[in-house]
Order: C-alpha cells, then structure tokens, then sequence
C-alpha cells in the first residue's frame, strides 16, 4: 500500500530506527435484532493504519485513519516530535529481521463471506428467531456481524507480507420469561464451520432450565463452567502469561516458570495457527511467522509470551506474539479431555452450573484474586441432577486456585468470542472444584 511505504521511509528519513506499518481494510454487516424484532442494520468499510517506530530506543506507536499523502507526512513529523520528548526504553531491543517464509493457515478465509448480500444475513436471522420461536423461547435478542479483511504488514526489518481473513458471528439470547435467559454463541472464519441452528438450541435450552430462580447461598461448590463461561477466565489467564503483564505486575504467573500453577489436568497453549480460528493469522505485528505456544503442560507453567524484545530481556527467543506495544495471545487453547458433560454433570454432589460470566474485575492481578458475576442460566446440581436455578450470586476467588482445582475437562471443545472475551478461546467445559461463591451485598 502506497501510504504504509510512504510513512515507512519517510520516518527512516527523519532518524527512525525501527518502523513497523500495519494496514488494516476491512467491510462489515452487522444485524442487531431484540424482542424477536429486527432493530438496526449497518454496513459500513475501514481502512487502518497503525504504525510504530523507534528512534534512540524511544518508542511512539499511533493510528492513521487519513491517509493521503499530506496525512502521512504529518503523521511522521509529530511520531518524531513525540520521540524526542520521551526518555529511553532500556527495555526496547529492536524488532524482528526478516524476511521470512509463512505457512496458509487453513480455514481462515471464505470467498462467499466477502461476498455475502444483506439478504443472507437477513436470513440466518430470521431462521434464527423462527427456531427460537419453535423451541419455546417467548423472545430472542442479540446480534449477527460478519467481516472481510486485507492485513498488510510493512516494517524496517525487512518483513512485507499481507493475508485476507472473515469471520461471521452470532450471538443470541433466549427468553422464556422475564428472569429466564439462555446465552449462546457461534464465531467462525467460514461458513462451513457456521452453525446457528447450534447457538439456538443451546441458547433456549438453558433459558428453559433458567425458568423461576431461587436466592443462592453462598458457600464453596463445585463448579461446571460451559465453555462460554470458562473462555471468561481464560482469557485472563493469556493476559497473565504475556511478559509485558509479568514485568508490569499484572500477572499471577509471575516468577513460575518450570512450576506447577495448575492441576495436571490443564493443557493450555496460544495457538496462531490454529485451523478456523478466531484470531489465527500468518504473522504476528512484527512479521515473524506465527506458531502454537505450549503456556501450561499438565498445569506446568513452559514458557511467557514474548515478543522480540521481552525475548531478549528473558534470554530466549520470541514466541512471535508480538503486538504492536506489548506480547498478546491470538488464540487461547485448552487441550480437550475425555469428560462427558452429563457424566461432569452427574460426578457433582453439591455444586452449580455456571454458563456465563460478567462484570469479572481483578481485586488484586499479581495475586489473582478476582470476582465475576454469573449471567443467565445458573443452575442448582445436588446428587448429580439439576435442582433449579439460582439468581444473584457472585464468584469471588483467585485465579490461580481455580485452575489448580480443576477436576475435569470436557471433550467438545467450543470456539468463544465475545463481549467480555476479547482472545478468541477454544475449550471444552471445566468442572472445578471447591469456588466460592458470595451473595452481592
């Protein structure tokens, strides 16, 4: 693109060590729909473009939407401007020399999704709401998005790469009453690997159960997290394994290299390359080709993610996890189990279901101490067999005692996406035991 090669050499021009140009181009449909009812429908088309750079070791990273030429040239001079005004980053040790060679990560693009007219989003959400209709819901809301983008990568290290990705996403809440909701998802790359029919039945499904809650007491229970409620924690936990969370006291895994954080039940890796995934991609912000990252082998803590600077800090080679500030995971992975999930179900003497959480906020991040709030269906388990549900409780305990007590992990893994799922997870439910759980005050 000829405004990211602009902006490349005119900051190596004016004294800049390291530039990195991203370019992000991207066309969307989005559907909102609430009480059975279509509400908006939108379309719209982006052009991005992030850049960073470096000069003596001070670090400037902004983002361009105008990008004519003038635009470019401004940019450039106010990145040295601010350059200049900071002190050095003893910590910055350049960025990653290429070029390099990428693999096709398989299932990422869907040519029909490019393509795709509002009337087949109008579709899969009418189909959506008659099956919910069918299937006892008196109401569904939520919303259908889908996207197409063109990723170009341009930087000082030699790296000039590009990659096309979509994605279509569905998610939906049913109701059966006032206090009764179920909640469930779908987010693919292709339409192949799109099932609606799925998210519907599921969503309905818990908000049949969810019908007349009981107050919960607070105690300890044991505890089933469904996929959508666990790829809650766990995209906390990618966070913690970032060097950037360690070295900024964010991060209970801080200092556990080689230890056991976890119950040897959790396999736990970030996985770029990952076939249909969420967030797979080619390379990471700084071009290097992607890879699976091993963060905990049968919950021993392998290895941080790194970028080429924490890798030189840390002594050991990069994870090509770079982000364009700090190392972050694109897909968080949890290596299935053999669990069934009524046989989780019915191991449970006194515990709960929990399909959805929210509102999780962090007492405390370098402890791991934590709370979060159940959403929708939440559901009573005593003497393996679900009692009814339960409303107004909360989860209040730490991060790192959760995992350690996993009792189980499913079999069926589930790709999540969503609003308080920023890292695409993929896992299968969790059965922990032992959580605590409050009632609000």
């Amino acid at each position: 693109m000829h405004a990211a090669s602009m902006l490349k050499r005119t900051l190596l021009r004016m004294g800049a060590d390291d530039v990195i140009v991203l370019v992000d181009e991207t066309k969307a449909l989005q559907l909102k729909f609430a009480n059975n009812l279509f509400s908006a429908v939108q379309s719209w088309s982006s052009a991005d473009l992030e850049v960073f750079a470096s000069v003596k070791k001070r670090c400037v990273s902004t983002t361009l939407k105008m990008l004519s030429a003038d635009a470019v040239k401004q940019c450039a001079a106010s990145i040295i401007e601010f350059a200049e005004a900071l002190p050095p980053n003893d910590d910055f040790f350049g960025i990653a020399r290429g070029p390099f060679r990428y693999r096709n990560i398989p299932g990422i693009y869907d040519s029909r999704i490019s393509k795709i007219s509002p009337d087949r989003i109008v579709a899969f959400v009418t189909d959506a709401l008659k099956l919910s209709s069918s299937l006892g819901a008196s109401r569904a809301s939520g919303v259908l998005d889908v996207h197409s983008s063109s990723n170009f990568i341009l930087t000082s290290g030699g790296v000039k790469t590009a990659e096309r990705s979509t994605g279509v996403y569905l998610s939906i809440r049913a109701f059966t009453d006032k206090d009764a909701s179920g909640h469930s998802l779908q987010a693919a790359r292709t339409l192949h690997d799109f099932r609606p029919a799925d998210s519907v039945k599921e969503a309905v499904h818990y908000a049949m159960l969810a019908a007349s809650p009981k107050q919960g007491e607070a105690g300890k229970y044991d505890v089933l997290f469904t996929p959508l409620a666990v790829a809650n924690l766990l995209d906390y936990l990618g966070s913690a394994a970032s060097a950037f969370s360690v070295e900024a006291g964010l991060s209970c895994l801080a200092g556990k290299i080689n230890k056991q954080v976890a119950s040897d039940k959790l396999t736990f890796y970030d996985d770029a390359t990952y076939p249909g995934g969420f967030g797979a991609t080619n390379f990471d912000h700084e071009g290097v080709p992607t890879r699976r990252n091993k963060i905990i082998d049968r919950g021993v803590l392998k290895t941080y993610l790194h970028n080429t600077s924490t890798a030189e800090k840390y002594k050991t080679a990069t994870t090509a996890n770079a982000g364009l500030i700090s190392p972050e995971p694109f897909n968080l992975v949890v290596e299935p189990g053999e669990g069934l999930f009524d046989e989780m179900v019915a191991s449970i003497k006194h515990g709960l279901i929990v399909t959805n959480l929210w509102y999780t906020r962090f007492n405390n991040y370098e402890k791991g101490d934590f709370s979060a709030i159940p959403r929708d269906a939440l559901l009573l388990v005593e003497d393996g067999k679900v009692k009814h549900s339960l409303r107004n409780l909360r989860i209040s305990d730490n991060l790192l005692r959760v995992i350690r007590n996993i009792k189980a992990v499913g079999n069926k893994p589930a790709q999540i996406k969503a609003w308080e799922v920023e890292t695409p997870v993929i896992s299968p439910a969790v059965l922990v035991s032992g959580v605590t759980v409050t009632r609000p005050q």
